[in-house]
């Protein structure tokens, strides 16, 4: 859970950063467009594109089109199936389920941060989380 509070933060407050008008990064530079779309903002608008992906293939499953929207539509609700059963700290030890749990906590807290980064309702005040021992799990 940890994880997915620093996650959000993390998101939203680079958004905050960059609305800012007294940011010191050049954003008119070509250079760092082309690095804040390829390496923030793509990132962050991932979950946007993973929703579309979702409803879109769940939406062609009928049609005769392409047979791969049904492929797509059901391997986006495994993962998303596995997941949710990440939420069990023991079926975490099970890689598929630990990697499938890890992606769809990554996506919520991006955005959950990038919808907290463009309202500006997050916290400024930092929050120190413990870290677990090696060989430990959190949760």
């Amino acid at each position: 859970m940890e994880e997915f509070f620093r996650k959000t933060r993390v998101v939203a407050g680079a958004m905050q950063f960059l609305s800012r008008n007294d940011s010191s990064v050049p954003i008119s530079a070509p250079q760092v467009i082309l690095s804040l779309v390829s390496h923030k903002a793509l990132r962050w608008l991932s979950p946007a594109f993973a929703l579309v992906l979702f409803v879109t293939s769940l939406m062609l499953t009928g049609s005769g089109l392409f047979h791969g929207y049904r492929a797509v539509w059901v391997m986006s609700s495994v993962v998303m199936a596995f997941g949710a059963l990440g939420a069990v700290p023991r079926l975490r030890r099970i890689p598929l389920v630990g990697l499938s749990h890890y992606l769809c906590l990554v996506q919520a807290a991006a955005a959950v941060g990038f919808l907290k980064g463009l309202s500006g309702r997050q916290s400024v005040l930092w929050r120190r989380f413990m870290r677990a021992q090696a060989g430990q799990t959190a949760g």
